[in-house]
């Protein structure tokens, strides 16, 4: 008797073509992809150390300060001073933060 394992059903596809028109008609400006990259990193309330996000996106660290600064003046991102060692800043995002991101992947705002 053969065994016949069952593969996992890709999830589909997402949008691309959709996100980026999203991202280019935004309330919050024009975003690129490299600063939703930045701020997907940030949902579901995880904390990143600047220096942490720049290495796990493969970006420079002025590229993390830049994108810091568009989100935090756009009120999407806070800065806030890391709880152990104060030379640090850690990057959040916002609740307003967190429906954008919400609303460039899916569409639904």
């Amino acid at each position: 008797m053969a065994v016949i394992h069952k593969l996992p059903v890709a999830s589909p596809a997402p949008d691309i073509a959709g996100t980026i028109s999203r991202l280019s008609r935004s309330p919050h400006g024009h975003w690129t992809l490299h600063q939703l990259a930045a701020m997907i990193a940030l949902r579901g309330g995880r904390e990143v150390v600047h220096q942490d996000l720049a290495v796990e996106l493969a970006m420079v660290a002025p590229g993390v300060t830049r994108v810091a600064d568009k989100a935090e003046t756009a009120g999407l991102m806070r800065r806030v001073e890391h709880m152990k060692d104060r030379r640090k800043v850690v990057l959040v995002l916002t609740p307003a933060g967190e429906e954008f991101v919400e609303w460039v992947l899916g569409g639904a705002l």
